[in-house]
């Protein structure tokens, strides 16, 4: 597999060309080794060891707390490359018998996977591999591979040969990409030829620059909420001036590996202005940029997480989820604007004060035990907080989202999720609905917030229309039920 078209590890890694220098927690001396991705993404390592090499090491008490600062450390038999696993758990081991010898195969996992090589030149480039990029999307630029093959073909005889240069080519020419700029950063989205196992919709993120790690994660972040798509990080490779890998990072699949998929498909707003499925690089970018400068104000980090594991968790327990992405956000956007004045009902400092003032003295003046009057004080001094239903009202106007009768009706429902309301059988199609209404209007306030779009997808409404991102989702209850 060509460096540049995914990460190598699996092919370039192995015993043919590594050696174990230091086993670390494992059971050495380690004679042969492989490190491959699992179903579900981990990084797994399967050490093989004489089985006369050491005592067999004591396995952990089960469900130990502890930290996997184990490493395991190899060295390129021809010099200049070193790999290091870092985060190596020991899992289980089991001993062979062949006619030669016994052996102790060893399985593990990792967290990263750490390789460079020193005689590459100086890192100038960055791609993150990332899984389920969705295929379905009609990309504005080409990914074109040219391979050309040399051969000869000899014909000798007494009179001497006659070589004969045979030189073949093969193209491949797709639309699979999208060079944008996103935070200042000259970056290219695309899909990846490579067809790894196991993982769903291989992508790339390639970097004109070195980013850090922390820029690449908001980047990746930015264009995973954009394009609909969760995002599954594994790793990154950095070029030299010639495109020669200089360093490589391979790290485990993490949260909703195995929900990433259905989770997908379903970009907040339109990224193209012709035809369905399009992305236009300059919306695009515009869309990544937007969220990445709001990034750090609104603290999207947080907002993002909550996000995805809303989408993906069950029925009756994602409208928490979506209300505690919501709520965030609107704690944040005060207090970044300065107007934390919303968030009571008595927006006057003195005329509050003189008001607790005669509620605290009623509580200390009455007959009650002094863990009562306690209790009620401590209460009476959040009276002048406002209601959830209130602070919304005024969040939304201040970010100027009109919101419909079913927008807040459904967001004051959210908390029968919260504090562990059931759905009842016959309610079922609702609920989904309604958490179809919740992931919009999230999708509405990052929209707004980061000033990225001026439309968005209506995923509650039938046949998903897109609409101006200050109109609302339209209620469509019959009358009796609103």
């Amino acid at each position: 597999m060509d460096y540049q078209e995914w990460e190598f590890f699996e092919t370039g890694i192995d015993s043919r060309f590594y050696t174990v220098t230091d086993h670390g927690p494992l059971l050495g001396p380690v004679t042969s080794f492989v490190v491959r991705r699992n179903r579900r993404l981990d990084l797994v390592l399967e050490t093989i060891s004489a089985a006369d090499g050491g005592a067999i090491r004591s396995e952990s008490v089960a469900n130990r707390v502890w930290t996997a600062d184990g490493a395991v450390h190899w060295q390129g038999m021809h010099g200049g490359a070193t790999v290091t696993a870092h985060g190596v758990i020991p899992l289980e081991y089991r001993t062979t018998t062949s006619a030669e010898e016994r052996k102790v195969v060893q399985t593990s996992t990792i967290q990263s996977l750490h390789w460079t090589h020193s005689y590459a030149g100086e890192a100038l480039y960055v791609m993150d591999w990332i899984g389920n990029l969705s295929g379905s999307f009609i990309w504005p630029d080409s990914d074109d591979v040219e391979q050309t093959e040399q051969k000869s073909r000899t014909l000798q005889s007494a009179r001497g040969e006659i070589v004969i240069p045979l030189t073949s080519t093969s193209e491949k020419h797709s639309r699979s990409c999208a060079r944008l700029s996103v935070g200042g950063w000259d970056v290219v989205i695309g899909q990846s030829r490579a067809k790894p196992e196991h993982v769903q919709d291989p992508g790339f993120i390639l970097y004109l620059g070195l980013p850090d790690e922390e820029t690449r994660s908001r980047i990746r972040q930015c264009l995973s909420f954009c394009l609909g798509d969760y995002f599954i990080h594994l790793g990154s490779t950095t070029f030299d001036a010639e495109w020669k890998p200089s360093s490589f990072l391979g790290r485990a699949g993490h949260a909703l590996v195995e929900d990433a998929a259905d989770i997908s498909g379903r970009p907040p707003a339109p990224l193209g202005t012709r035809y369905e499925g399009e992305v236009d690089a300059a919306l695009l970018g515009r869309l990544a940029s937007g969220l990445f400068e709001a990034y750090d104000i609104y603290n999207l980090r947080n907002a993002f997480w909550n996000y995805w594991h809303a989408i993906a968790a069950p029925i009756h327990m994602a409208a928490a989820h979506f209300g505690a992405a919501i709520e965030a956000l609107q704690r944040t956007y005060f207090g970044e604007t300065g107007t934390a004045i919303h968030s009571r009902i008595v927006a006057d400092d003195a005329a509050w004060q003189n008001l607790y003032t005669q509620i605290n003295r009623c509580i200390q003046d009455s007959a009650l035990s002094p863990d009562e009057k306690r209790m009620l004080g401590n209460k009476a001094q959040h009276l002048n907080s406002a209601p959830q239903g209130l602070l919304a009202d005024r969040f939304f106007a201040a970010i100027g989202l009109d919101v419909s009768a079913l927008e807040r009706d459904v967001w004051l429902n959210r908390n029968r999720a919260a504090h562990g309301g059931g759905i009842a059988e016959d309610r079922a199609i609702q609920a989904i609905r309604e958490n179809k209404v919740l992931r919009t209007l999230t999708n509405r306030i990052l929209l707004s917030i980061s000033r990225s779009s001026d439309h968005y997808y209506d995923y509650y409404t039938l046949n998903r229309p897109i609409r101006q991102l200050s109109e609302p989702v339209p209620d469509d209850r019959p009358p009796r039920t609103r």
